[in-house]
């Protein structure tokens, strides 16, 4: 056998070279990606504070969320709608939106006053007497709340309102929409005039919003622990037609008659889905009482970076005996004949939802599935919150 001649072997030995320096180049590049894929630059939101949701220890209280005596959940409402890295950033532009309105007094016109109910309780005062009301010493609470509508909010209010005459407390209002001025027969209409109205006492709530804390032992001055109560939104969703409709406290809405001309069907289900078409068609911000309660909460705190005691609705007789009230108490019946405005109303239930309905509900209030997700409760709701599949019912 012959030898490669000398010409072959000089370009066998030139190619070796090379391909050993290209080697020695994919090396070091895939050393260099990897590097960065295993140790990135720190992320705009990788170390975003979400807020702390620690219970304050050794302290038995239904108020100190997320110990073992606690019937709540943290949440921190500025946090989780922040632009850049809260958990419902995708929903945050709602937040400015209800801002404008609110600046204008354009936001849920013929609605009823946003208010923060306040009360400082103590030993001193007589406990209710009667169960299963509370018959031993009240405990040490300074307690304020987020009045989230058709959440057994009205009982609460007046709860606090009870204790008003027994204690330091009051009740200070953070929005005031203009009174209805429009035919209720017609579908509700935006009228963009400014509108003068309290800045004095929005400025008071403020502060006093200021002063919100997680439960503890002692409280300063201007402490105070801010509680609120959330539902199911299917459930909720019912409840917020009834009231709607006509029922006491919204005769006045500007759409309550026209929610029924356009609505009210023969069968509950014809009912439903009548309705969850209004407001993906309209929005929600057509009557207070159907605002997503994440956006309520937002409100009504002037979107301060605090804190705020969730509870779900299923403890409201919880927090009334706390507040020295009978637990059984229940100022706004849906189901008490003759309190909605048609027999098809009062007894709609969770049934009457059929698979469709259900899912477009779920979307509209997709935001409020979040929440509840966050504080670790669950609902009727079972979608994807991966996209903003609801986004397109709000209408900015």
């Amino acid at each position: 056998d012959r030898l490669p001649s000398r010409a072959t072997r000089f370009f066998c030995k030139q190619g070796l070279r090379k391909l050993l320096f290209l080697s020695i180049v994919l090396f070091i590049t895939l050393v260099y990606f990897l590097a960065i894929e295993i140790d990135p630059a720190p992320a705009p939101c990788q170390n975003f504070d979400n807020g702390d949701v620690s219970p304050f220890p050794n302290l038995t209280s239904v108020f100190n969320c997320n110990s073992p005596s606690g019937k709540c959940g943290w949440f921190y409402p500025a946090k989780f709608f922040n632009t850049t890295c809260g958990i419902g950033k995708e929903y945050s532009d709602a937040i400015l939106y209800m801002e404008e309105r609110r600046a204008n007094r354009t936001l849920w016109i013929g609605g009823p006053p946003i208010v923060l109910p306040y009360a400082l309780l103590h030993p001193g005062i007589k406990p209710n007497g009667k169960p299963p009301g509370r018959t031993i010493p009240l405990p040490y609470h300074n307690l304020s709340m987020i009045h989230i509508h058709k959440t057994g909010g009205t009982s609460l209010v007046t709860a606090f309102g009870q204790l008003a005459s027994k204690t330091k407390g009051k009740r200070l209002t953070s929005y005031q929409p203009r009174p209805n001025t429009m035919p209720a027969r017609k579908p509700p209409q935006v009228q963009n005039r400014a509108f003068p109205h309290g800045s004095e006492a929005r400025n008071n709530t403020g502060n006093f919003l200021d002063g919100a804390v997680k439960y503890r032992e002692t409280w300063g001055e201007k402490e105070h622990t801010l509680f609120a109560v959330v539902r199911d939104p299917a459930e909720r969703f019912i409840s917020a037609i009834g009231q709607a409709t006509g029922a006491y406290g919204s005769v006045r809405n500007g759409v309550g008659q026209w929610l029924r001309d356009e609505c009210v069907k023969e069968t509950g289900r014809e009912t439903l889905r009548c309705f969850v078409d209004v407001m993906m068609n309209n929005g929600t911000w057509i009557e207070v009482h159907f605002t997503p309660m994440a956006y309520e909460i937002s409100f009504a705190t002037m979107n301060k970076d605090i804190p705020v005691a969730v509870f779900p609705f299923d403890q409201v007789p919880t927090l009334l005996y706390e507040l020295n009230q009978n637990p059984a108490a229940k100022k706004k019946d849906g189901k008490k004949k003759g309190y909605r405005k048609s027999e098809v109303l009062t007894n709609l239930t969770i049934d009457d939802y059929d698979e469709g309905t259900m899912r477009d509900l779920c979307k509209i209030y997709a935001v409020d599935v979040l929440l509840l997700s966050r504080i670790g409760y669950s609902s009727n709701c079972k979608e994807n919150l991966s996209t903003r599949s609801g986004r397109h019912n709000e209408h900015f």
